[in-house]
């Protein structure tokens, strides 16, 4: 399920905060929001995310940066709604979800397999869930937790994650750049000024990945020709 700021509040971190750092190293695979919440409103905090699930945490890191008095007991119980475990889930990850994705495609396209439809299923399914997500953002009511602040989720993360390996391991499959070159018209029509962005950058960088490893002219011509009816920006 793709979260944008997990029901919580936009950040805006004051200069002035006490670091909650962990007591583990591992990846954070949970966040219990609303509990953070609840402790927050009981002991009037405002509680700044540093990191969201996904990232690898150690004592070194702060998990929250935390605004207001915590005691040794709300310092307990603020580091128990995160849970922290050796691997990463999809819960509350959606790049791993996107990881996870690219990576089908990538092993699909090895040479011992030689799938390019497995990794054009893959990017049609990548594009339905970034349309998804971004009709989720545009919707996007006011916060339901408002003490507890949560660093958006970055585009272009989201973007690095899945279309980087499928450009990189299709390169020479004129199918498969077809298929992103559509997918990436798609996604450059949205009105989010950073999906665009993002969408014309990794289009321009699947046609330069092609260009080297394509055999021959005619196709590295055809997948120039689907990019050029991508909208201007």
């Amino acid at each position: 399920r793709l979260q944008r700021q997990l029901r919580a509040a936009a950040v805006d971190v004051p200069e002035q905060a006490t670091a909650l750092k962990a007591s583990k190293i591992g990846y954070i695979r949970y966040i219990d929001v609303g509990r953070l919440n609840a402790i927050a409103e009981a002991a009037d905090l405002q509680i700044h995310l540093h990191l969201l699930p996904g990232a690898f945490t150690d004592p070194t890191r702060p998990l929250a940066l935390l605004v207001g008095e915590v005691n040794d007991e709300r310092h307990a119980a603020l580091l128990e709604a995160f849970v922290i475990g050796d691997s990463r889930t999809f819960e509350q990850d959606p790049r791993f979800g996107f990881i996870v994705l690219a990576e089908i495609a990538s092993r699909a396209l090895s040479p011992a397999i030689n799938d390019p439809g497995t990794a054009i299923d893959v990017i049609g399914t990548a594009v339905r869930l970034l349309c998804g997500y971004r009709e989720q953002r545009i919707r996007e009511a006011d916060a339901e937790l408002p003490r507890v602040h949560v660093p958006t989720l970055s585009t272009d993360d989201l973007f690095d994650d899945l279309f980087t390996p499928i450009a990189r391991d299709g390169a020479a499959f004129v199918e498969v750049g077809q298929r992103l070159q559509r997918a990436f018209t798609a996604l450059m029509s949205a009105t989010d000024e950073d999906f665009s962005h993002a969408a014309l950058r990794h289009r321009e960088l699947a046609l330069q990945r092609a260009q080297h490893a394509l055999s021959l002219a005619e196709d590295y011509e055809i997948l120039k020709r689907v990019a050029g009816s991508a909208p201007p920006k």
